[in-house]
């Protein structure tokens, strides 16, 4: 009994004086990689690595921060095993300023570069042609409208599908439209995004209506059609701006994963990553 005794409590001793870990890993899910980072103490931060097109700009800086995420999870793992809490920070600092940063850099100028092209291509499909003599009075009309409408009525109006061309150019050209809440602002941006980009493009020709059973003599554009193509385009950027949004999400949480792996505060990691020191 008293052998049984000494020996359980030998085994709570053991489990008691082993030394708390310092943990990294990097583990694929449906939406993209996951990078968690455990402290010895309890702390803990994690990244979302996120799955994108092969087409998009950041495809090649997204899967090289992903390669070095998972290099240095695995010094993480050997610098806790091989040194105390304070050589190790200064080891993983050096490692970040080696490799990893490397890695954040890129993936930061990738970043900012497709904002800019987004936000190019984005000014463009919101440009208003101006108004002729005939299309401003309508302009106008369409403001006075606007004016007097309530929210609900608001809404209503920027929904109607039979909105005139030039209702619509009114308000994206005044900027009325922002008076409204986001989602509704959402809804008019949307909106002229396709339609002017049906207009400038010159699509309306090249979807001619197609007689059938229930209308044997139609002829004319067929701007439904028209509309769903020119939807692509305006899915295309909204996809775009949304990767590079994520992508933003990414590298803020990266640098509180460095700054928890090497001591540092989230400025000074930040520096360690955009430029190689801390300092």
């Amino acid at each position: 009994m008293n052998h049984f005794d000494d020996a359980t409590n030998r085994q709570f001793r053991r489990v008691k004086m082993e030394k708390p870990k310092m943990q990294a890993t990097v583990s694929e899910h449906e939406r993209g990689f996951i990078f968690n980072m455990v402290h010895e103490d309890g702390r803990r931060e994690s990244a979302l690595l996120p799955k994108v097109d092969q087409e998009s700009a950041l495809s090649k800086s997204v899967a090289n921060l992903i390669a070095r995420s998972g290099d240095f999870a695995g010094t993480v793992e050997v610098a806790d095993s091989q040194y105390l809490p304070g050589a190790r920070a200064e080891h993983l600092r050096a490692s970040v300023a080696n490799v990893f940063a490397k890695a954040f850099q890129s993936a930061q100028k990738d970043a900012q570069g497709e904002m800019q092209k987004i936000a190019t291509a984005r000014a463009v499909a919101m440009e208003v042609p101006p108004a002729s003599a005939t299309t401003a009075s309508q302009r106008a009309r369409q403001l006075v409208l606007w004016d007097r409408a309530t929210l609900p009525e608001k809404g209503a109006m920027l929904a109607d599908p039979n909105l005139p061309f030039e209702g619509l150019a009114s308000l994206i050209e005044s900027g009325a439209y922002k008076e409204v809440p986001a989602e509704l602002q959402k809804v008019a941006t949307d909106r002229w995004i396709v339609e002017a980009h049906i207009r400038r493009a010159g699509l309306a020709p090249d979807f001619a209506k197609v007689p059938d059973m229930h209308d044997p003599i139609a002829t004319g554009p067929d701007m439904d059609a028209a509309r769903a193509y020119a939807q692509r385009s305006a899915n295309e950027l909204n996809a775009r701006s949304q990767t590079v949004a994520i992508m933003a999400d990414t590298l803020r949480a990266m640098v509180k994963i460095v700054a928890l792996a090497t001591d540092l505060s989230g400025e000074k990691a930040f520096r360690l990553l955009e430029t190689g020191s801390a300092a």
